[in-house]
């Protein structure tokens, strides 16, 4: 009688015991499904807005945007770079320089200091009016045409017709300019 009663008792262990390791086993593959949804997910979301001043929605994601939203930083580094006085054209270049990445940095530093050293010395107001904008198919960088309007205290300069190559990428919910030059606006299609 002790034997049977000893082999029916393990064996309800044993049934326990599998049903547990089994609960495990379901808890750890639900858990780790869940995680990667959840990731997923969070890279993945797409979230539409509508800025106040454009007239446009855009999509976004952690690691993508889609094309109305890179025309909008695309005009707004345009704006903080050529958009400028006296008085402010060194907060704006801050603030534009805070979008471009360490690596590329140094070289777009050094022409908005000499464009700002400019500025200040010869009190130089210039606003920048874009004619198109285009897209190079292999980089995807924005090309801008336009003109530039500058004036002083003493009167109205000459416009002038420029070209800018503007590359900018998207990473981690942020705009990455990595380079914001001059071309020659003859050479220019």
């Amino acid at each position: 009688m002790k034997l049977s009663v000893k082999r029916a008792s393990d064996k309800i262990l044993a049934i326990i015991f599998s049903v547990v390791i089994l609960g495990l086993m379901l808890s750890i593959t639900a858990n780790i499904v869940i995680g990667h949804l959840a990731y997923v997910f969070y890279t993945q979301q797409r979230i539409t807005t509508v800025p106040m001043v454009f007239d446009k929605a855009f999509s976004t994601t952690l690691n993508s945007a889609d094309g109305n939203y890179m025309n909008m930083a695309a005009l707004s580094f345009i704006t903080l770079r050529l958009n400028v006085t006296p008085e402010t054209v060194d907060g704006q270049h801050k603030q534009l320089l805070y979008y471009v990445p360490s690596e590329h940095r140094s070289a777009l530093k050094n022409a908005l200091s000499v464009e700002s050293d400019y500025i200040k010395k010869n009190g130089v107001s210039t606003v920048f009016y874009s004619d198109s904008i285009t897209i190079e198919p292999d980089s995807g960088a924005l090309i801008f045409k336009g003109t530039l309007k500058s004036s002083t205290s003493t009167g109205q300069l000459p416009d002038v017709l420029k070209a800018y190559r503007l590359d900018i990428r998207y990473h981690n919910g942020k705009p990455d300019l990595e380079e914001f030059t001059e071309l020659p606006y003859s050479s220019v299609k």
